[in-house]
């Protein structure tokens, strides 16, 4: 591989692999894997202390993946709930659900904006709404 476009840790920072050592390098958390279907494998991480298995969901038309934690050391159990848990994806982008949780910043950002619509009302007062804000 020349280069890639891989995502950093939690796609925080885009690395640049220049030849496939450093491509290997910047996977080589992952042991273990077993590709259970296209688009859907288990694995361990090595950079974790327990045995626990995750897996890899490919969201369709998309380049993007949901991984999730299966708290379970067990291959046979680990395999179900892939299945389980892409089963839920499917069923999530057919029925037009989110996949992905919201992130922290816009919870906080829903909140704050309520607690500034009630400090209109006389509900809480506008200085618990700025003790709010300023966290």
């Amino acid at each position: 591989m020349p280069t890639c476009t891989a995502m950093g840790f939690r796609g925080r920072a885009p690395l640049t692999c220049t030849d496939s050592a450093q491509w290997r390098a910047a996977v080589a958390f992952i042991t273990d894997k077993e590709k259970l279907k296209i688009g859907l494998i288990i694995f361990r991480r090595g950079d974790v202390e327990h045995r626990n298995f995750y897996c890899r969901i490919k969201l369709p038309n998309e380049d993007r993946y949901k991984t999730i934690a299966l708290r379970t050391s067990d291959r046979q159990a680990a395999s179900e709930q892939a299945f389980d848990h892409d089963a839920d994806i499917r069923f999530r982008i057919k029925h037009d659900v989110p996949v992905f949780n919201r992130p922290f910043r816009q919870v906080a950002e829903e909140y704050i904006a309520l607690l500034q619509h009630r400090a209109k009302l006389g509900e809480v007062s506008v200085d618990s709404v700025k003790n709010v804000a300023n966290r």
